[in-house]
């Protein structure tokens, strides 16, 4: 059997397109054995096929093919081979990471916007029971619920350029929340300084970071950062009335916010909610 092939055939064979072989040959990563001289046909051997093979296998590690080209000009390196292998392992983790973050991002896109079209007409008291919850922490000069909606939104600008300043994987600034303290929410002094982003982060973060603890969490809702103050005040009648004990600090979760073009202030959705101790709890 002739073990050469045209160039054509040789492409069919290994289901690679004649282009592809081409750019090879042009990289000086896999030449033909031999060339034509009068008709310029380019000719393969069929044995050459193991070196398309462990091309392609490589790039399904994202591999590029100046790194391949790299690997297979010196494949009795075996030590250079090993340490390329886990570079790259290495690299896909990461990327694992970054894709795994995202779709936990839009899992939790998905549930604030279930909880939104579900609550938006029937702002009713609830009982909720969160796993733990990590969050990124701002702390503001003034009182947010004495800002003007400018002095805010500037107050926003603050915090992500801090998040900008320290490095930290700034992959998303929506939905930001603000926290008052168990003391202050207890005693009715509505004073709230600190703003919290809902993020993962690690314990070398150089943000200011804190966790919302698992447990059961009294929850209640309203329209606008314009309605909470009036609707904090009905929340506490309600626990007062179910007789819940405050458990910790009272925290202001935004969990819709889309902004329409046409209009240039916030729209939001609140989950207003604290930390409560209940009978069973007390056990």
């Amino acid at each position: 059997m002739n073990d050469l092939l045209k160039i054509g055939k040789f492409a069919k064979l290994n289901n690679i397109s004649v282009q592809t072989l081409r750019y090879y040959e042009s990289i000086g990563l896999l030449h033909p054995v031999t060339i034509d001289s009068e008709t310029g046909y380019r000719y393969y051997n069929i044995l050459q096929s193991s070196i398309i093979d462990m091309i392609q296998f490589l790039k399904n590690f994202n591999f590029s093919l100046e790194e391949i080209k790299l690997i297979l000009e010196n494949k009795e390196d075996m030590d250079q081979l090993f340490t390329q292998v886990i570079k790259k392992e290495l690299a896909l983790l990461q990327e694992k990471r970054r894709i795994d973050s995202k779709l936990k991002m839009i899992r939790e896109f998905n549930e604030a916007n279930l909880a939104y079209r579900r609550n938006v007409d029937n702002q009713s008291f609830e009982l909720i029971r969160f796993p733990e919850r990590k969050i990124i922490t701002f702390d503001t000069r003034k009182n947010i619920y004495d800002m003007s909606s400018s002095e805010y939104e500037l107050a926003l600008r603050e915090f992500k350029y801090s998040l900008s300043r320290k490095a930290s994987p700034l992959n998303t600034f929506s939905r930001v929340g603000s926290i008052m303290t168990k003391e202050n929410f207890s005693m009715n002094h509505f004073v709230s300084k600190r703003m919290f982003l809902m993020s993962e982060w690690s314990e070398n973060q150089q943000t200011q970071t804190a966790v919302f603890p698992e447990g059961s969490y009294a929850i209640a809702y309203c329209s606008s950062f314009a309605e909470e103050l009036k609707a904090l005040s009905r929340f506490k009648l309600e626990l007062a009335g179910r007789r819940l004990q405050i458990g910790g600090d009272y925290i202001c979760e935004v969990i819709y916010e889309i902004p329409y073009a046409t209009q240039i202030h916030r729209n939001m959705f609140i989950r207003m909610q604290v930390p409560v101790i209940m009978q069973d709890d007390r056990r």
